[in-house]
């Protein structure tokens, strides 16, 4: 099972992934464990394809919007 991230841990994660830090299997593992710690229905969508969650209007997220939305859920509106 993987580690439950505080939000100042989620935070320096999203910000880690955004820099693109590490290696390949670094951000690979980076990742999974967003993945692992988010609870939005769009997953990793939030980060990458925001124009595919319906929060964000297709508008890039800050690190800020994206720890919020990854942590908190669908169906709140920021």
């Amino acid at each position: 099972m993987a580690e439950k991230l505080s939000r100042e841990e989620m935070r320096e994660l999203v910000t880690r992934i955004y820099r693109a830090k590490g290696t390949g299997e670094a951000a690979a593992a980076d990742i999974a464990l967003f993945r692992a710690n988010c609870v939005h229905p769009s997953g990793i969508d939030i980060m990458f394809w925001p124009e595919l969650v319906p929060e964000l209007a297709g508008r890039v997220p800050t690190v800020e919007e994206v720890v919020d939305l990854a942590m908190k859920g669908g169906g709140n509106d920021l």
